[in-house]
């Protein structure tokens, strides 16, 4: 069987036929599970104990669940506050060169 291509719509649709299926709150906690099995995959890679597919392959399984909570928290919200985390990162960067351009 050939790979299905999802692109954004089809990828909506999918979560939203998941989150009808299993339900919001079975949803939000496997974003839980996820979360937390990336970060034990990244401390098992800290520690030479597994490879990097796996840390890749949860960091697709937490992406897939973050797009679900940002379907059911409201993509309007989440973008707001991603664009908002976005222009801190940016002053952040600015306030670090500046600093460093005195250093020298």
């Amino acid at each position: 069987m050939l790979p299905v291509k999802h692109d954004a719509a089809a990828r909506e649709a999918l979560y939203v036929r998941a989150m009808v299926a299993f339900g919001v709150p079975s949803q939000m906690r496997m974003v839980q599970e996820e979360c937390a099995e990336l970060i034990a995959s990244i401390n098992r890679l800290d520690r030479e104990r597994c490879p990097v597919q796996d840390v890749i392959n949860e960091v697709a399984d937490v992406t897939i669940m973050l797009e679900q909570a940002r379907l059911i928290l409201g993509p309007e919200l989440v973008d707001r506050a991603v664009q908002d985390k976005l222009a801190r990162l940016e002053r952040l960067l600015a306030e670090v060169a500046k600093i460093e351009g005195t250093k020298t």
